[in-house]
Order: structure tokens, then C-alpha cells, then sequence
């Protein structure tokens, strides 16, 4: 008996992703996934120490929180929902969906056993850049897919990715430069490698995207875990 793929079927699947960066939006798009913007603001406070547990449990925290808005955007059933964090007048356009899966990703830097996550302030980024100079360091990511059925059943699927970076000794006036641009806001570390702070860099083993902070890789193993990766025949 001859066997076939499953029919591609744009409604069947609606992929969204849980992340207002533009990053994580730019690497979706360049391995040509349709998707939806949902961040939605959640407590990233944590007790862990576990830069692998870390990762996981706030990717888990972000899918959670998304995939309750989303599921109280459908209950509204086109009427307005404010979504935190974002303008009163912004609306989420809904396509029929019979599965939603909902991307969350978290990153942090480990040094040593340190956690280095977002910078509150200049002075922060600085002194994490300072720490990060000549040294061997670990970026984490957690991701988590949480997939809502039609039907109302929830599913959770999480991993972690881990990218090995070490950097060249920075001058004062490199660390200086690169804080003058204003892009270290929002940035595990201080730095990312998709700008300037590229030069900084000296080594890497390991996945690339995850540094820039949604490991690809593991994404595509993880959609195709749940049928949902679009070139394996089953499309959003």
C-alpha cells in the first residue's frame, strides 16, 4: 500500500511566538515560518541556580502566560482584549486554527557559575563586559512549545540548548564603544553577537542561534517532535 504525507493545511496549525524580540522574530522568518507576535510580561525572578533549569522553567513561565492570553482572546470571540505590555489599540489577528503552538524562549549567560542575565543599567553592562573580557562562558537557552488543541487540551514540551563563547581581552575603549550604541538593553550579558560585539568574540562551540537567542536547531527538532515542522509535510 502506498503511503503519503499528510496533506498541507495552512489552517491546521498557527504558529505564535511568545517574544516581542525582533531577533527571535528575524530567525523565525529566515527559516520561513509564518507566525504571531504574543509577549505577554511575566515575573522573571528565580531562585534556581541551575543556568539548565533556569532557562527551562522561565521559557515554561512565558508559554504559560502567552498561551492564557491566547486562550482569553478566543474566549472573547473578536471582541477587544488588552494585551499587557502593549498599546490599548493593538489586536491580534486570529486565523481558524485547530492546533495553536506557542514559542517561549529564555537566555542567559553563565560565567563560572555566575548568571549573568539582562543588564539594569549601563554601569551593569559594563561590569558584566568586564567579566566576560578573555574568558570562556556559556549562553543557555530554554525554549518551551506549548500546543493548545480546538478541543481545549494543553500539552508542554521544553529543552535547552547550550553554546560554548569565549571572548577576546576587550580595551576599555571597545567595551566603551559598544555601550555608546545603546543596544545592550535586553540582552543577556550585556552583549549580542549579531552587532558590534561580533568582534568581541574569539571561539565558539555550538549552535550560533542560540546565542542570538532561539536555538534553530532545536526548535526544528522539537516542532518535527509534534508533527508541526512545515517541511516535513505538515505546514502551518
Amino acid at each position: 500500500m502506498e503511503t503519503k504525507d499528510p496533506p498541507s493545511d495552512s489552517h491546521s496549525d498557527q504558529l505564535v511566538l511568545a517574544s516581542s524580540s525582533p531577533r527571535r522574530q528575524d530567525l523565525l522568518r529566515q527559516i520561513g515560518l509564518s507566525f504571531l507576535v504574543l509577549p505577554v510580561p511575566v515575573d522573571e525572578s528565580i531562585s534556581d541556580q541551575d543556568p539548565q533549569q533556569i532557562v527551562i522553567q522561565l521559557s515554561e513561565r512565558k508559554a504559560r502566560a502567552a498561551g492564557q492570553m491566547l486562550a482569553k482572546i478566543l474566549a472573547a470571540d473578536g471582541r477587544p482584549v488588552h494585551i499587557p505590555g502593549r498599546p490599548e489599540s493593538y489586536q491580534l489577528r486570529l486565523t481558524e486554527a485547530a492546533r495553536w503552538i506557542l514559542v517561549a524562549c529564555d537566555t542567559i549567560v553563565s560565567l563560572n557559575g555566575l548568571m549573568l542575565g539582562k543588564p539594569g543599567n549601563r554601569a551593569e553592562a559594563q561590569r558584566m563586559l568586564q567579566q566576560l573580557s578573555g574568558a570562556e562562558h556559556a549562553v543557555y537557552s530554554g525554549l518551551c512549545l506549548l500546543e493548545m488543541q480546538s478541543n481545549g487540551s494543553v500539552k508542554l514540551n521544553t529543552g535547552f540548548s547550550r553554546t560554548q563563547v569565549r571572548f577576546a581581552d576587550l580595551s576599555r575603549s571597545e567595551i566603551e564603544a559598544w555601550l555608546d550604541c545603546n543596544t545592550w538593553q535586553d540582552k543577556a550579558g550585556g552583549w549580542a553577537i549579531q552587532e558590534m560585539a561580533l568582534s568581541f568574540v574569539a571561539e565558539i562551540h555550538g549552535d550560533y542561534s542560540n546565542i542570538v537567542g532561539l536555538p534553530v536547531p532545536l526548535l526544528r527538532k522539537m516542532l518535527w517532535k509534534i508533527n508541526a515542522w512545515p517541511y516535513a509535510g505538515h505546514g502551518f
